[in-house]
C-alpha cells in the first residue's frame, strides 16, 4: 500500500509539472509580439509623417503626396495625414482630391467640428457652383451644431450667405461672430459691407473705424506721427494692406453717402476727396 501511495503522489507531480503556465503568471509571447508590431508600426506611420511635412514646406508636393498616402496605409483614418493632403491636393489646384480626402475625414469622425468645416472650406471656394455653395453652407451649419461658438464656421457660413445674396443671414452671421470676438477683422469689415449694400452708410461707419484701427495697430503703426496726421497722407503711409485699403475707401464711401465724415472719425482715416472714391474702387 506505502509503494501504492508513492507511485500514486509521483503521477500527481508528473501531472501537475506538464501543465502550461497560467495565463495569467505570464502573458502569451504573441501578445508581446503583437504590441511590438503594433510600435513600430506607429513608429512608421511617425516617419512616414514627417517626411511628407518636410517634403510639403520644401515645396515637393508630388512626394509629399505619396508619403502622406504610405501613412494612411498604416492608419487610414490619422487626422494629420488627411488634412495636410488635402492641403497638398489644393495647392496643386486638385480641388476634387482634396473634397475627397476631407469627406473620408468627416466620415471617420463624425462629431468634431473641424472636417465640416475644412470640406465647406474647399467647397466655397471660387470658381463654385450654386450647389457647392449651399452644400458648403450645410456643412457650416452642420459644423456650428457640433460648436457653436467656433469662429470660422460662422464666418464661413457668413462669406456664403452674402454670395447667395442672403444678406440678412450673413448680417445676422457677422453679429454673431462679433459677440465671440468683438475684435474679429473678417466680421467688421463683413458687416460693415452688408451695411453699405443695404444704404444703411451710418452703421457701417463706426466698423469700418474699428476695423483700421486694429488693423493698422496689427502693423505695428498705431500712433500715426503728428507730421504724417493729414487726410493725404494716411493713404501713402499706414494703409499697407488691401484689406485697410479697403476699408478706408469703403468708409469714403459711407462719408459721402452721408455728406461728409461724422465729428468723431479720426482725421488721419478720412480720404481727402471721399466724392471721387467710386462703387468699385
Amino acid at each position: 500500500m506505502k509503494s501504492q501511495r508513492i507511485v500514486f503522489g509521483l503521477l500527481v507531480l508528473l501531472v501537475a509539472c506538464s501543465k502550461p503556465p497560467s495565463s495569467e503568471a505570464a502573458p502569451p509571447e504573441h501578445d508581446a509580439g503583437d504590441r511590438r508590431a503594433a510600435g513600430k508600426s506607429k513608429a512608421r506611420l511617425f516617419q512616414f509623417f514627417r517626411e511628407a511635412s518636410d517634403a510639403k514646406k520644401e515645396g515637393r508636393l508630388e512626394e509629399a503626396i505619396e508619403l502622406y498616402h504610405q501613412a494612411l496605409e498604416l492608419n487610414p483614418e490619422h487626422e494629420g495625414s488627411l488634412v495636410d493632403l488635402s492641403h497638398v491636393y489644393r495647392l496643386l489646384g486638385q480641388r476634387q482630391d482634396a473634397v475627397q480626402v476631407l469627406d473620408r475625414l468627416r466620415r471617420t469622425q463624425p462629431r468634431l467640428p473641424r472636417p465640416y468645416f475644412l470640406l465647406a472650406e474647399v467647397l466655397s471656394e471660387e470658381p463654385a457652383s450654386a450647389e457647392d455653395l449651399q452644400r458648403a453652407a450645410d456643412l457650416y451649419t452642420q459644423a456650428l451644431d457640433l460648436e457653436p461658438n467656433v469662429l470660422g464656421p460662422r464666418l464661413g457660413l457668413a462669406d456664403v450667405a452674402f454670395r447667395q445674396g442672403h444678406l440678412e443671414d450673413a448680417r445676422e452671421c457677422f453679429r454673431l461672430a462679433l459677440g465671440t470676438d468683438p475684435n474679429c477683422l473678417r466680421a467688421l469689415r463683413g458687416l460693415a459691407t452688408i451695411h453699405l449694400r443695404s444704404d444703411r452708410p451710418a452703421e457701417a461707419i463706426p466698423l469700418l473705424v474699428k476695423a483700421l484701427e486694429l488693423g493698422t495697430k496689427a502693423q505695428g503703426r498705431a500712433d500715426v506721427p503728428s507730421e504724417m496726421d493729414t487726410q493725404a497722407s494716411f493713404a501713402d503711409s499706414t494703409i499697407t494692406t488691401g484689406e485697410n485699403r479697403s476699408a478706408w475707401l469703403a468708409l469714403a464711401r459711407a462719408a459721402h453717402a452721408l455728406g461728409g465724415y461724422p465729428a468723431d472719425v479720426p482725421p488721419r482715416f478720412r480720404h481727402p476727396s471721399p466724392q471721387t472714391v467710386g462703387a468699385e474702387d
